[in-house]
């Protein structure tokens, strides 16, 4: 079956595989197994023990419904705040989208949280100062997980801290060397054994 440019099938016929595959959790688990593929090409374990988290909005398009966007006064932005977690590698491991008027600490707590349960090894967050405060307190006493203020030097555009930070193949302080990672789905989340809680 010929597509109309290129080759490709009709877009019906690839958007049905897409939303077939993901509501059975298919992508995610992919993208999980090449990400862990990729850690252990580096020399890295499969199961990271430290991440980074950050935020970024940007402008929303004609089709955001107004409930689903909001106005960032720092930057001046009305849209949507999309809002990460990654390995010191800068592979992805969460993803989060909410208006953007949502504060970076407030918005941050839903996603440290699943990063909670699908990461049980990864205890040691970096950040930067919007992060700073209330957030950093919650994440210790409630996740046991220690978030880091990576201050940004003058001028400086971008993170310093995901793919220099924890550059040894070493595991961050206080996490098991080597674990078998499990693809981190939203439909298979290990709790955490009580040995990976602390930091």
């Amino acid at each position: 079956m010929a597509g109309a440019a290129g080759g490709l099938p009709p877009w019906k016929t690839v958007y049905g595989f897409f939303d077939r595959w993901k509501k059975k959790g298919v992508t995610i688990r992919v993208h999980d197994v090449l990400r862990d593929e990729v850690r252990r090409a580096e020399g890295r374990a499969a199961a990271p023990t430290a991440a980074v988290i950050d935020s970024q909005s940007v402008k929303g398009s004609q089709t955001v419904t107004l409930p689903a966007r909001g106005y960032d006064a720092g930057k001046k932005i009305n849209g949507r705040k999309r809002f990460i977690v990654v390995d010191t590698l800068g592979l992805l491991l969460g993803v989060l989208v909410l208006p953007a008027s949502r504060q970076d600490r407030d918005g941050a707590r839903q996603l440290l949280l699943d990063h909670y349960f699908a990461t049980p090894f990864c205890r040691h967050v970096f950040a930067d100062g919007g992060f700073a405060g209330k957030f950093v307190d919650w994440a210790g006493r409630v996740l046991k997980t220690t978030v880091e203020i990576v201050r940004k030097n003058d001028g400086q555009k971008g993170s310093n801290h995901s793919r220099n930070a924890g550059s040894s193949s070493a595991p961050w302080p206080g996490s098991p060397p080597t674990v078998a990672s499990p693809a981190t789905t939203n439909a298979t989340r290990p709790a955490p054994p009580p040995s990976s809680t602390g930091r």
